[in-house]
């Protein structure tokens, strides 16, 4: 049986999705089946279906988008016991690490026993023209989608 993830983003200028598109990529050099879905859009049977989830948020005053939490809030309870969760953030300057914690708390909450893996990435400065992801970013988002592979596959041992 072929391993397969879900990918869930919750964005504000786009940079989110960007990121959640290349960490696919890593997750698809690492043999591992791949969805990358607005979380607005998301459904119990999409999170069901998936080994892996890797959710992320846009950073708004420090906290994850609502549609982050929001999400989690509709989830059963237990409904993510036995999967990996991973999480990443995509601030302007400040506050990912604080999402990150937030995301874990949510994951944690709805049953996932750790989460070991989250990234950060710097993106549209506040209050100036977007800044889309840089090419650096792009290549940390497909190792990190490439880790979390290597978890799965070490986890399945």
């Amino acid at each position: 049986m072929k391993v397969k993830s879900l990918i869930l983003y919750a964005s504000w200028t786009g940079n989110t999705k960007i990121v959640a598109e290349n960490i696919a990529k890593g997750l698809k050099k690492g043999k591992i089946g791949v969805e990358v879905k607005n979380i607005k859009r998301a459904e119990l049977k999409d999170v069901e279906s998936s080994d892996i989830l890797v959710i992320g948020s846009a950073t708004h005053i420090e906290k994850a988008l609502s549609s982050v939490k929001s999400f989690f809030e509709k989830l059963p309870e237990d409904a993510l016991k036995n999967k990996i969760g991973a999480s990443f953030a995509v601030h302007g300057g400040r506050g990912g690490e604080k999402v990150i914690k937030e995301i874990k708390r949510y994951f944690i909450e709805k049953g996932v026993k750790s989460v070991k893996l989250s990234l950060i990435i710097t993106a549209g400065v506040p209050f100036l023209p977007i800044r889309r992801p840089k090419e650096i970013d792009l290549k940390k988002c497909e190792d990190f989608g490439e880790k979390i592979a290597k978890q799965k596959k070490s986890a399945r041992r």
